[in-house]
């Protein structure tokens, strides 16, 4: 005779499951408003401290907002805002001490496809947008006076609105959070160049974005992919240390 476990979860997870479901299954629309505590806690049968920490619980995963206001009327449910999903894979990514050659690889496979996939639709009118955001972004590499802050808030623009052309939005979610895992420590390793060749990598990175926006423009995907690829693993290669046991990933 075959048993199943007895489900032993706090009710108010059993409860925050049952409402998670219903938002990534889409019975509840972004901007939805879900009852108040009280009729959440009729419909459940729980008691309304078990409906507060199943909202708190959703609220921290960034499925709802308004969750442990005072008096609350109603939790708003807030889809499509990518900042605290973002958040948890970076946090997740440094948690499990993820190798920077993984990351690297990642990022390196995730912008090859969403530039191949940019320069196959480049006449878009959405990519066109994303596109000039791209230039906008090389217009400021290309100031003779910027600073490497500057310059790295630029690159990072323009990278995310290339591949935010691509019209694919796990890539820019998966891109945006590989990026910002690594952030801090490419921005140091740009800090510590000696003035010299500071300005010669800037400028053969700024050669290189241009080429890369060119190739999107002119809808080349086997062109942009390559310079891409290209393009990530020489600037890692020649900035970041290479990690113990790990290899950078070739073009």
């Amino acid at each position: 005779m075959a048993f199943g476990e007895v489900d032993r979860k706090p009710l108010y997870l059993q409860v925050a499951e049952q409402i998670r479901e219903a938002i990534l299954r889409g019975d509840l629309a972004p901007g939805a408003r879900l009852p108040t505590e009280r009729e959440l806690g009729d419909t459940f049968g729980v008691s309304r401290a078990s409906v507060r920490e199943a909202l708190r619980s959703l609220q921290a995963h960034g499925l709802i907002s308004g969750a442990g206001r005072i008096a609350p009327a109603r939790t708003v449910v807030r889809l499509g805002e990518l900042d605290s999903l973002q958040e948890a894979i970076v946090h997740l990514l440094r948690l499990q001490r993820v190798p920077f050659a993984d990351l690297v690889e990642l990022r390196t496979a995730v912008e090859a496809a969403a530039l191949r996939r940019a320069a196959e639709r480049a006449d878009g009118v959405a990519a066109g947008e994303r596109l000039a955001e791209a230039r906008g972004a090389l217009e400021r590499m290309h100031d003779r006076d910027v600073g490497v802050e500057d310059y790295h808030d630029a690159d990072v623009a323009f990278h995310l609105a290339l591949v935010g052309a691509s019209g694919n939005q796990a890539m820019q979610l998966v891109m945006g959070a590989v990026r910002d895992t690594v952030a801090a420590r490419l921005l140091d390793a740009l800090r510590s160049l000696g003035p010299r060749r500071q300005r010669h990598t800037l400028r053969t990175l700024t050669a290189q974005h241009a080429a890369i926006l060119e190739a999107v423009a002119s809808k080349d995907p086997d062109r942009a992919e390559a310079l891409v690829r290209s393009h990530i693993v020489d600037f890692y290669s020649s900035l970041a240390p290479r990690p113990p046991g790990g290899h950078l990933p070739r073009g």
